[in-house]
């Protein structure tokens, strides 16, 4: 099934702490807006991880139990849409164990939402400031 994010098999990668297995699929999904107002519980504050100048970051859950983190961007300029794009380009070609995988796109109005995997072990941003 086309764009469906399904479980690896046994021969799949999974993460070394939590042993929960990256989903698989072949080609980015195409989300809407009620899927991920859903799966963020309407975009809460306790689900907010951060809050930036670029726009919120959520994390969630899709009901096949698929931990994701959506990436909201306010889209003003054709530039800015450019940029957003490119990297959603490169996201969906690396597709390597270390690196988080892009699992789709919403487009809501004004605003482009990327959907990524959720990886339990924190940010590169947290071990690269890390005081130890």
């Amino acid at each position: 099934r086309q764009g469906e994010i399904i479980l690896e098999n046994s021969k799949s990668s999974a993460c070394s702490i939590c042993k929960s297995r990256r989903p698989n699929n072949a080609w980015t999904k195409d989300f809407n807006y009620e899927e991920l107002l859903e799966a963020t519980e309407g975009f809460s504050i306790e689900n907010s991880l951060s809050e930036r100048e670029d726009g919120p970051t959520f994390e969630g859950l899709l009901e096949r139990q698929v931990k994701i983190v959506v990436k909201k961007y306010q889209v003003t300029t054709s530039h800015q849409e450019k940029i957003l794009k490119s990297e959603v380009q490169l996201f969906i070609s690396a597709r390597h164990k270390n690196v988080v995988m892009l699992l789709g796109l919403c487009t809501n109005k004004s605003q482009l939402m990327i959907v990524y995997e959720q990886v339990c072990n924190g940010s590169l941003e947290q071990y690269l400031t890390s005081k130890d």
